[in-house]
């Protein structure tokens, strides 16, 4: 059942200053995270 897991991470976006599995509202664009966009970018 582990590789279910590996096939839906694979489909879940993840923020590209975190690295965190994001949800998707909708829009394919992808955000950080809300840990990131309230200001916690690594720059």
């Amino acid at each position: 059942m582990e590789m279910d897991k590996d096939e839906d991470e694979n489909q879940v976006p993840h923020c590209p200053s975190c690295g965190a599995p994001l949800g998707v509202n909708g829009d394919m664009e992808i955000q950080p995270c809300q840990g990131c966009a309230d200001g916690n970018i690594p720059e």
